[in-house]
């Protein structure tokens, strides 16, 4: 791709590059790889989270975009694409959590992420209630898979509440519930361990 294109594909916004992508050029791979550059490092940041593993959180970001790539055609545009490849992205996560647990390989040390893996841009979010050092991955690590992935949703992925709704499959209300509950025991967890 020269730089020209990769200029003037970086302009479009996803809706743009989707309709490229899916058209009669789609055996042009400079639109996709323009989508790629765009989401892998949130992709990337709410699979380490969600995984606790930075080698797991590479294989399934690989994963997620192969799957966009094949699936890109049908998407419908019920949500916004980001809404979309983050729940393509949670449910390749599950996936291969599951095939963990099958394969008996058991659970991961999520406490081994440093805090530099959270979005730097939302860190001060939760910043009150974490501390220094590595506070955030021990409290994260300290949480049900389920409030660290709500919790990876809001703040790593940048998700509004409804957009939550729609990746969980939940109702606004269910969505804003449950982001209230994992905030309240993020919160709980992190004084915890600070007085510990």
């Amino acid at each position: 791709m020269t730089s020209g294109q990769q200029h003037t594909l970086m302009a479009l916004d996803d809706d743009e590059l989707i309709e490229i992508c899916v058209g009669s050029d789609r055996h042009d791979p400079a639109p996709f790889e323009v989508l790629v550059r765009r989401y892998e490092p949130v992709v990337h940041r709410v699979c380490l989270r969600i995984l606790g593993s930075h080698s797991d959180a590479d294989d399934v970001s690989q994963n997620v975009f192969l799957r966009v790539f094949r699936y890109l055609p049908a998407f419908e545009r019920r949500s916004t694409f980001k809404t979309w490849l983050i729940t393509i992205a949670r449910n390749e996560c599950f996936t291969f959590i599951s095939k963990q647990k099958n394969a008996g390989l058991g659970d991961v040390d999520y406490a081994t992420i440093g805090d530099s893996e959270f979005s730097a841009s939302n860190e001060h979010l939760l910043e009150d209630q974490v501390g220094a050092g590595d506070m955030l991955a021990k409290t994260l690590a300290s949480l049900s898979l389920r409030d660290r992935e709500i919790l990876t949703l809001r703040f790593v992925a940048e998700l509004g509440l409804e957009e939550i709704a729609t990746a969980l499959d939940l109702s606004l209300s269910a969505a804003k519930m449950r982001l209230y509950r994992a905030v309240e025991r993020f919160t709980e967890t992190s004084d915890e361990l600070s007085n510990t």
